[in-house]
Parts: C-alpha cells; sequence; structure tokens
C-alpha cells in the first residue's frame, strides 16, 4: 500500500545520503525479514545501501540470491545485477537463474510482471550478470525450460506413466520465458546464445499446452531470427538439417523464422520492437542472400 512504500522511499532516500546511519544490527534485522519473513521489498533499500557501503554487500547479495532460490522477485534481481562483483558461480544455483530467467522473459502483463507506471517491470540485467559470472549454470537452466518434443512410445501405458516424476512438464509460460530471455542475452552473451540454437529450434516441435492461450512458438521464432540475423552460430545449418525430417506444422514454423528474419532486415517495418537487432546494409545483403538461396532450394521440395 502507499504507507509502506512511502516508508521504503524513505529508506532508500537515507541509504542513498547518509549510509553510514544505518547500524549493523538494523542491516541484519532487514536481511532476516528478506530471509524469514519474505519481504524482498526490504531489498530496494539494501541495494542502494550495499553500494555505497562495501561491508554490507556481500550479505545483501546473498539474501537476494536465497530469495530468488525461492521464486522472481524483481529488487533480487536487481541486487544480483547491481552487486554482481561480489559473486561467484558456485553462489548462483539453478534455481536462482530460473527466477532470474523468469525476470528477463516473462510477459510484462503477467502477473507479478506487470508494467508499473515507473516502465517494464521485465529486466534482463540481473540474467545478464549472473551470465557473466556463471554461464554453465544459466546455459543448463534454459535447456531445461527449452525441452525437446516428447518422445511417443509405440506402447500403450497407463495415464501418467509417460512422464517421470523427476522430470516435471514445462509449462507454455516457461517456454516464453526461456525464449525471450535467449533473445535478452543475445547482444551482451552470443557465445551463451550459440549454445541454445539447437534447443529453441527443437522445441518448436512441442506443441502448446492451450491453444487459446499465448502460444510460445512466436516467442521462440523471435530468438531464432534475431540470432541469424546477428550472426550468432550455426542457424542456417540447423534449421535445414531440421526441416529435413521435421513434419509439415513444423517445417511451416521453420519458415515463419524465415518470414521473421526478413520483417528484422526492414529498418522501417512498423512492429519493430525496442532492442531488435539493426544490421548495417553490408550485413543486410548477405543475410537476405541467404534467405533467397534458402527458399530457392526449398522450391525444390526437399522439404517435402
Amino acid at each position: 500500500d502507499s504507507t509502506a512504500r512511502d516508508a521504503l522511499s524513505r529508506l532508500t532516500a537515507l541509504a542513498d545520503r547518509v549510509p553510514e546511519i544505518f547500524s549493523p544490527q538494523v542491516v541484519d534485522h532487514a536481511i532476516h525479514l528478506v530471509g524469514q519473513v519474505g519481504a524482498t521489498s526490504l531489498l530496494g533499500p539494501l541495494r542502494h545501501l550495499a553500494r555505497r557501503r562495501i561491508d554490507v554487500a556481500p550479505a545483501v547479495l546473498t539474501a537476494a540470491l536465497g530469495a530468488l532460490d525461492n521464486g522472481p522477485a524483481v529488487e533480487a534481481g536487481r541486487c544480483v545485477a547491481d552487486l554482481s562483483g561480489y559473486m561467484k558461480a558456485a553462489d548462483v544455483s539453478q534455481a536462482s537463474a530460473r527466477s532470474l530467467v523468469m525476470l528477463a522473459g516473462a510477459p510484462e502483463d503477467s502477473p507479478p510482471f506487470r508494467r508499473s507506471r515507473g516502465g517494464s517491470a521485465r529486466d534482463p540485467s540481473g540474467l545478464r550478470a549472473a551470465t557473466g559470472v556463471a554461464p554453465g549454470t544459466v546455459t543448463a537452466v534454459l535447456v531445461k525450460m527449452l525441452p525437446r518434443p516428447a518422445h511417443r512410445s509405440p506402447l500403450v501405458v497407463a495415464p501418467g506413466t509417460g512422464q517421470q516424476a523427476d522430470d516435471p512438464a514445462v509449462s507454455d509460460f516457461e517456454r516464453i520465458c526461456a525464449a525471450n530471455a535467449v533473445w535478452a542475452l543475445t547482444g551482451t552473451h552470443p557465445d551463451v546464445a550459440s549454445e541454445l540454437v539447437e534447443p529453441l529450434i527443437l522445441n518448436l516441435g512441442v506443441e502448446s499446452g492451450d491453444s487459446f492461450d499465448r502460444h510460445p512458438v512466436a516467442s521462440v521464432q523471435h530468438a531464432i531470427a534475431t540470432m541469424l540475423v546477428l550472426d550468432i552460430g550455426d542457424v542456417t545449418d540447423r534449421l535445414e538439417r531440421a526441416g529435413r525430417s521435421a513434419g509439415t506444422e513444423v517445417r511451416d514454423r521453420l519458415f515463419v523464422v524465415l518470414e521473421q528474419t526478413a520483417r528484422l532486415l526492414d529498418p522501417h517495418d512498423r512492429w519493430r520492437e525496442p532492442g531488435e537487432p539493426e544490421p548495417a546494409a553490408g550485413r543486410r545483403r548477405v543475410i537476405f542472400d541467404q534467405l533467397v538461396a534458402i527458399c530457392l532450394a526449398r522450391a525444390g521440395g526437399d522439404w517435402g
């Protein structure tokens, strides 16, 4: 409510202007409330304090990572971004990395990520910071959130026995978050994004759980098209290999990737989103020639 917001604003102002006023007991109590009560909003003023007092920064970062272990928390993600200099690879768990993926890639109209008055709640800065410190952990989490199509057994089995108990199904929402998160990493960590090319392409074969809900395929296609424009990974070769053995529906989805790529080449496209790549004229011509060559090859019917 407004009373809590006002109190947090006052604490933040004090942390910025007179950080020395916060005693160790006060800081410890605030961190305790974050960890034991779930008062993650306190990470806001604690973050401002930690940027000015080296003595409290490691403890604030630990509290933020602990909060992320329990789920996405906007202020916790911002703490990771601002205090990443104190972070080691071992500090980043798969649970906290998953929460950072959610913060980086969740649709902005989905609770608790709705756009606030101050701008978008979606923030990839924490994920980017964690990727710089623990790229292996982030990559492993993204691969899990972009599963391959399920292998269909020729045997008829009892309902519920086809899924392993320790391998829960990935929701459409998680797939959207992961694809958007990969897109967010293309500009800062292309080496990590390149490792996700194959999982993204294979994920196009996963059916949506709800045909009336937001379709994750569009987010996956956008990420792949962006990587093709930026020359990240061997997207062209993997698309062609996937198309040879794919079914009709997946092939249609692969063609949409090419359509999305063509749209990204148009600097005047009315649907261009902030942050989308704008290749130079020379690179634009190279990609255009690649698209023409791919489409001419497909005209021979090798994709069916």
